[in-house]
């Protein structure tokens, strides 16, 4: 059995590693910097300070470090590199919401007045009918944020955010929080990584961290935001952040409870709860299957199609190929959007499998006008983040493997549309 990584959040780090709390000096399990004590927390300035390795954690090099020995250290483990740090607990639902909270009930020299912040969560409740299936729940007001899961404050930080925010936070707090949006995007795909690198990530990361300090002071300046210096070291290492984030266990194991009936061998129900749960959901899909990995749903004879030949193509209003979900745009608006080689974006309205050859086609209509969104830290084109305009009266068809992402589309002012890619 080889060990990839133990996702933790920090309390379950230190109790792990038997190393000093989150609230401790020498905590961080990255580097060797030693914290000060500031309006009753501990916090951490330095972002360069020299790196820990596994041979000097096994050695005991820092003391003050440990509080005793872990009982993984008898195992060929590496207690540094082998845990690393956790993207939903330390930037979602660390300085993301950190972040929220000091721009709602912070300092009066920072905090945003009851107008703007009714106005970000009229936003928020507008862009709700635009989110698409990917994500499990929609935008909820703002003043609701104490409430809010990890997967809304990521939600916001990738997508939401550089739109509800545009014109209502000071320029200087915009602009920092799009140094924290344009790298944590930069860091959870692999294709942004290798294009723009971790070294632009971290970069506008340190950029980031050095201007909370100016802007909120540096009480700011708590674990959670020191570790960000780390996180693109992380990723080379691990690959983008959602590949070991706790993502993927977020609220489960209380779905795992619910399949517990009695106290009597639990491990056992669950494993047949869940058959019978994958059993099920099987029997119920009607679909039509090519190839194991796509999947063609609600087969029907409707327009729009091409050529004026309805028995060239079966025709499709939902596609699922691997974790990809795609409707037409009159039965789910929010998921027809498709971002396409040549760096043009397409609006769904049927989906084709062309009978002789079961090549799959995408009928729709295509923007004429692409523009950045922002051009600081970066032109948002280099992530293909684009403020689009001008759908075109005409039908185009293109094949399904010309497909990069799909994109969540959010309205804009003056008939605009803003594009992501979804990327998680």
């Amino acid at each position: 059995v080889k060990v990839h990584s133990f996702i933790c959040d920090a309390p379950a780090r230190a109790y792990i590693k038997c190393i000093k709390s989150h609230g401790g000096y020498s905590f961080c399990d990255k580097c060797v910097e030693t914290g000060e004590y500031v309006q009753n927390r501990i916090i951490y300035k330095s972002v360069s300070a020299s790196r820990r390795t596994d041979l000097d954690f096994q050695l005991f090099i820092d003391e003050d470090h440990h509080t005793g020995i872990s009982p993984l250290s008898k195992l060929p483990i590496d207690l540094v590199t082998n845990f690393p740090i956790d993207y939903m607990h330390a930037v979602c639902l660390g300085v993301m919401r950190k972040l929220l909270n000091i721009w709602m009930c912070g300092n009066l020299k920072i905090r945003l007045p009851g107008r703007l912040i009714n106005l970000i969560s009229e936003r928020l409740i507008y862009y709700r009918k635009f989110i698409p299936v990917e994500f499990n729940r929609k935008s909820h007001r703002l003043t609701e944020f104490a409430r809010w899961k990890a997967t809304e404050f990521k939600m916001f930080l990738i997508y939401l955010g550089p739109l509800a925010l545009k014109d209502i936070l000071p320029i200087a707090l915009y602009e920092n929080f799009l140094s924290f949006h344009c790298s944590i995007f930069i860091l959870s795909s692999e294709k942004y990584i290798n294009k723009l690198s971790t070294q632009l990530a971290n970069e506008l990361l340190i950029m980031f961290i050095k201007h909370c300090e100016n802007i909120y002071g540096s009480q700011f300046l708590i674990y959670n935001v020191h570790i960000l210096c780390h996180l693109s070291n992380e990723v080379e290492k691990f690959g983008p952040l959602d590949n070991y984030s706790a993502f993927p266990f977020e609220n489960y194991l209380s779905s795992l409870k619910n399949l517990v009936r009695s106290p009597h061998k639990p491990l056992e129900q669950i494993f047949r709860r869940l058959k019978e749960i994958d059993v099920s959901n099987q029997d119920n899909i009607l679909h039509h299957e090519i190839d194991n990995i796509l999947l063609l749903f609600l087969e029907h004879n409707s327009e729009p199609f091409p050529d004026n030949n309805l028995y060239k193509y079966k025709m499709f209003k939902k596609i699922k190929y691997k974790n990809l979900i795609v409707c037409v745009w009159q039965y789910r608006s929010a998921d027809c959007y498709c971002y396409l080689k040549g760096k043009k974006m397409i609006q769904v309205h049927n989906i084709l499998l062309r009978r002789h050859d079961n090549i799959l086609f995408l009928y729709g209509k295509q923007f004429s006008s692409y523009y950045p969104y922002y051009i600081y830290p970066y032109n948002s084109k280099l992530t293909d983040i684009f403020r689009v305009k001008d759908l075109s009266n005409e039908f185009v068809i293109v094949q399904f493997e010309d497909v990069i992402a799909k994109c969540i589309v959010l309205p804009d002012e003056n008939n605009f549309w803003v594009s992501f890619p979804l990327i998680h």
